[in-house]
């Protein structure tokens, strides 16, 4: 229809690699120049503000009556007893599902309710 019938494999990668050099080549010139129009970057430190002069620091006086009368006590740090229930693994256990739980028409037997652990 197009002649694509007619074309080697050698011309068509050619042809591919010719345009993806040339749209790479496009990219670095398009790089370049908009690097050489842009203005250089004008950092804080150099900026030449008169509102931002270096102002020379001035002493505060700070007297003892500036500070509390007393101390504040120091509050020792009490043992906290951390209460631990040992568990067993017996095996795997898949658990029971939430919903069989929370389910009031068909509840779980007390013995095993008494069973479950939970914290």
């Amino acid at each position: 229809m197009f002649g694509i019938d007619q074309i080697s494999w050698g011309q068509f990668t050619r042809f591919v690699l010719t345009v993806i050099l040339v749209w790479y080549l496009g990219l670095l010139l398009v790089y370049f120049f908009q690097k050489e129009r842009k203005h250089p970057l004008s950092l804080f430190e150099d900026d030449g503000a008169e509102s931002l002069q270096h102002a020379m620091p001035e002493p505060i006086s700070v007297s003892s009556q500036d500070l509390p009368p007393a101390m504040l006590p120091f509050v020792p740090i009490a043992e906290v007893v951390l209460s631990v229930s040992y568990y067993e693994e017996m095996g795997m256990d898949d658990g029971f599902s939430l919903d069989r739980l929370q389910n009031t028409k068909d509840p779980l037997p007390p013995d095993v309710m008494e069973q479950i652990h939970f914290q």
